[in-house]
Formats: structure tokens, sequence, C-alpha cells
């Protein structure tokens, strides 16, 4: 009896130092982010890093890894993106089936979409990553060539976004389209954090709508600006406002 209750005692005491150190540590992370102000996207534009020449020389690599790491600026991202596929639907009245998100980063901000929207979640991988059966497409981006592949299935008529971190050439955009049209599926549109709108890849997408959160500009990193307006009614019992629409519209890039 003895040890019964010496080993219940130890497993209790096990926890509550197990959730102290739990609970410490999610205090120390919301203390480092929050003297931070992530009020609209320019903050989340001004936290990347550029880094020349990588992956090769002449290429400006723009470091998403602050982004990911600040939970404050992803979850204001996702709060973009999430509403620009909800205004999606809204406009056209289509379901979105899928999210489709690029290996790797693509995979990120795709995942947490797919499950915010309560839509299935797409994996566009590089060769040889995916078991068999797959379909492939070879392309060139902006600093090679590569294959990019998805697992062989029937998209019939399903609609599936295009997510993406990064928009440049075009090239990855338009293999992924390539493998959903391939097998009977239909693209609504793609979604990118950032865009290199100097590598024209809106015009290899000429066909399709490109919805990017940050554009570079002039060296600089710029956000997406844009108008809402909400359309508002108040409950007569509760006296409740209720937002029943929200309308946007794109100024530009601030």
């Amino acid at each position: 009896m003895i040890c019964i209750f010496f080993v219940t005692f130890l497993h209790s005491f096990m926890y509550k130092a197990k959730s102290s150190c739990i609970l410490a540590l999610e205090c120390a992370s919301h203390e480092r982010y929050s003297a931070m102000t992530m009020k609209n996207l320019q903050d989340v534009a001004d936290l990347f890093v550029p880094v020349p020449d990588f992956p090769k020389e002449g290429i400006m690599f723009w470091n998403v890894n602050e982004l990911t790491v600040n939970p404050l600026a992803m979850k204001l991202v996702m709060n973009e993106m999430e509403q620009r596929c909800r205004q999606w639907m809204a406009e056209h009245k289509k379901h979105i089936d899928y999210i489709a998100g690029f290996d790797a980063r693509g995979f990120i901000f795709g995942g947490a979409l797919a499950d915010r929207l309560g839509v299935g979640f797409q994996q566009i991988r590089k060769a040889g990553k995916l078991p068999p059966p797959t379909v492939s497409f070879e392309y060139e981006k902006e600093y090679g060539i590569d294959t990019l592949e998805m697992n062989e299935q029937d998209l019939s008529g399903t609609v599936t976004v295009l997510v993406d971190d990064l928009l440049a050439t075009g090239g990855t955009a338009e293999a992924g389209v390539h493998l959903i049209e391939k097998q009977g599926g239909k693209v609504a549109f793609f979604l990118t954090v950032t865009e290199l709108p100097f590598l024209n890849a809106r015009k290899r997408l000429e066909r399709y709508a490109v919805e990017s959160l940050i554009m570079e500009i002039d060296g600089a990193l710029k956000a997406d600006v844009r108008v809402c307006v909400d359309a508002i009614i108040t409950d007569r019992e509760s006296g409740e406002l209720i937002l029943v629409d929200r309308l946007s519209a794109p100024v530009g890039y601030a």
C-alpha cells in the first residue's frame, strides 16, 4: 500500500514538474515576442532578412525563417491567407477542396491553411520523395532544372489553391498547375507570401489569378495594402453587432 502511494505521488510530482517546465517555456516565448508589434503585413515584411548570392551567385534569397519562428507574425499571415481563400469562395460561389503546398516551405503555410479551411492538403514534392504511383512535371526555375511530383489520383471536379512561400519565375507554380490539371482538377489561384515581380511570373501564369501578401519593390519588401468594408447588422434581442460580410479591394503595395 505504501509502495503504491509512493509511486502515485512520484508520478503526480513528475507531471506537475513537467507542466511547470512547459508553462515556463511558454511564458518565455510569450515574453520574447510580446514586446514586438505585429499590426499589419508590413511589420511582417520587415522581418525578412535578405541573403545575397544564395543559393547561387546573383540570386537574392529572402529568408522566411524570421517569420516562421515568430508566432505573432505567423498568425497575421495565416489570417490573411485564410481571408483571401474565403473571399474567393464567396465571390465565385464555389468550394475549395484542396490546398496544395510545394516542397518544402509551402508545406508550412499550406498545411496550416488547409487546417483552417477544413479541407484536404496535397503534397507537391521533389522527385523521388513520394511512393508510386506518381505523376511528374519537369520545369525550369530561377537557378536550374527541377522535377515535381504528386501522388497519382483522380481530381476530377475538385478545386485547388496552390500555396508557396515565394513566387519568383513562376516555374514552380506552373508545374503545380500542370500536375493538378493533368489529373482532372482545376486551380482556383496561386497564393504566396512573397513575390519577386521583376522576374515576370505573372506573365507566365497569365491564365491564373495570383495573390501575394508581400512584394519586392526597389530592393525592399512591401506589403499588399487593402481597403476593407464590413457589412454589420445589429441583433434586435441582444444588441450585439454581427459581421455578415467583408468586402476588400486591393490598393497596392505600400
